[in-house]
């Protein structure tokens, strides 16, 4: 082995010391309070003793795994916008689940200034996002974004702009990782299906390795075996292999 890869925001909080961010959930139980000791930061220490490289994986846009808001502590700036009627739109409930809207400019600052927080703290090696981008294809949950983009002169189609709006905040924040270090690596693991990317979830992932500025690496999570039905391993692995040509 030479690389750790460890889970530092599952949604909307932290396994780590953040001024943005509260103590996740799964640190002790309860979201928000104190940390009496930080868990990345011990990480890092225990990395780098074993000579071995550590990322840091983030969900970017999930807030919680289920849908009962009342749990997110009131320090948790999913709940603040929750609470204020300007701002709900930034939050999307749907699947039994809450997201952050990746249509919402200040959902790509808060993303963006947690991604800072942590390359500028932590002795890490790299930025990892998870495969959840866009959490519904429902035109609903970003419709008074898109109504503001087109009444101000854009032309891309919904799936377009939706497809740009991931794709914004990918490259803003590679350009922040790089302008605080650049050797630390931002790579992204997306959904196996490539097509369910494009047209799901709104991740253009051919984009992302065909153009500079959006990410250093991907890993596809290709979680099946030979025989499978849907995705057998090596003709899945084909088609990434095959993406992967147009560098």
């Amino acid at each position: 082995f030479n690389t750790v890869i460890v889970q530092v925001r599952p949604c909307a909080d932290a396994f780590y010391k953040s001024d943005i961010f509260p103590v996740s959930l799964y640190f002790n139980g309860i979201q928000g309070g104190e940390m009496d000791y930080d868990p990345l930061q011990i990480m890092c220490e225990c990395a780098k003793s074993s000579s071995l490289r550590i990322e840091a994986w983030i969900n970017p846009y999930r807030v919680s795994q289920d849908d009962d808001v009342s749990k997110l502590c009131e320090d948790n700036i999913a709940a603040k916008w929750l609470n204020n009627d300007d701002k709900k739109s930034n939050v999307v409930v749907c699947d039994n689940k809450i997201f952050f809207n990746p249509a919402s400019d200040d959902v790509k600052k808060i993303v963006i200034k947690g991604v800072e927080e942590i390359v500028k703290n932590y002795d890490i090696d790299g930025i990892h996002f998870d495969d959840y981008f866009y959490p519904t294809t429902d035109e609903s949950i970003d419709e008074n974004e898109f109504l503001s983009y087109k009444e101000s002169g854009g032309e891309l189609l919904l799936d377009d702009w939706r497809r740009e709006n991931v794709s914004d905040l990918l490259k803003k924040v590679y350009s922040t990782v790089k302008k605080i270090k650049t050797q630390v690596v931002f790579g992204v693991s997306p959904a196996s299906n490539i097509e369910k990317n494009y047209n799901t979830l709104y991740a253009d992932v051919e984009k992302w390795v065909r153009e500079d500025g959006y990410i250093d690496y991907i890993c596809p999570q290709i979680y099946f075996g030979f025989k499978n039905v849907y995705q057998p391993f090596m003709q899945t692995v084909k088609k990434w292999k095959k993406l992967l040509k147009i560098i």
